[in-house]
């Protein structure tokens, strides 16, 4: 059974780690998901948001 590719931790953060390294809160993101400031990032089933890593420079 393979994982599905919004849960890909290899290509993507969830909502809360992309917000301990841009130093914001996790309101903050979710906000910039919804309008669209990361492309690619998707909402997962349970309403999380799984953000691509190529945006973050760690």
């Amino acid at each position: 059974m393979s994982v599905p590719k919004e849960y890909d931790t290899e290509e993507y953060y969830w909502s809360t780690e992309a917000a301990e390294i841009v130093c914001v809160s996790v309101q903050m993101i979710l906000v910039w998901c919804e309008n669209g400031k990361y492309p690619g990032a998707k909402k997962t089933r349970n309403g999380n948001w799984r953000i691509p890593k190529k945006y973050f420079k760690i």
